[in-house]
């Protein structure tokens, strides 16, 4: 469903002003990144994603619907000035933040799967009081937590170019927090 709603508001936006904006393109094209991309491991028959309540409250609840908040947000809204330089920094924020999380999940990943796997097996590690080992190099070294960061820098990315208006009266003291005006002017 989220991707039928991405493709709908392309669509829409089409129609009420003759080609979608930039800002709505790159929203569409960051949401979409994520729903093929499990769309591609399922076809891989990988094992399923995080379990419990969160794991199904964001497949079935946050992903279909809140995900497509922002396209829906720009939508409507006049079009926004971006610019080339703004979109490429959006773009650039975005893929940078992909880089990162992939980069340190297959660390992880690799390093939980089998220690001794030559990609992570030089790396430095920690033990821990309970016996565990935990990795201290590579991504894990630079950052604390390098899987938020890159999700934290991949929702800037595809956030910022909806600008600073708040969609509702109650966001209005938030956006005085918003991104720089040079950036995403709105």
């Amino acid at each position: 469903p989220q991707l039928l709603v991405l493709a709908a508001a392309l669509g829409e936006q089409q129609r009420l002003w003759g080609s979608p904006s930039l800002p709505l393109a790159l929203v569409v094209a960051a949401q979409g990144v994520p729903v093929l991309r499990r769309l591609r491991e399922l076809s891989r028959n990988s094992p399923p994603g995080p379990g419990g309540f969160l794991g199904v409250f964001g497949a079935l609840a946050w992903a279909p619907f809140g995900g497509p908040l922002p396209a829906l947000l720009l939508l409507r809204r006049p079009q926004n000035r971006l610019g080339g330089a703004g979109g490429a920094a959006c773009g650039g924020l975005y893929a940078l933040g992909l880089w990162i999380f992939h980069g340190a999940t297959t660390q992880k990943s690799l390093f939980s799967r089998d220690p001794r796997d030559p990609r992570v097996a030089g790396l430095p590690t920690v033990p821990t009081a309970t016996g565990q080992v935990l990795l201290a190099g590579g991504w894990w070294g630079l950052v604390r937590r390098p899987d938020d960061l890159g999700e934290l820098l991949m929702a800037l990315g595809w956030t910022l170019p909806c600008g600073e208006t708040p969609p509702h009266p109650a966001g209005a003291p938030l956006a005085r927090w918003g991104p720089p005006k040079a950036l995403c002017p709105s």
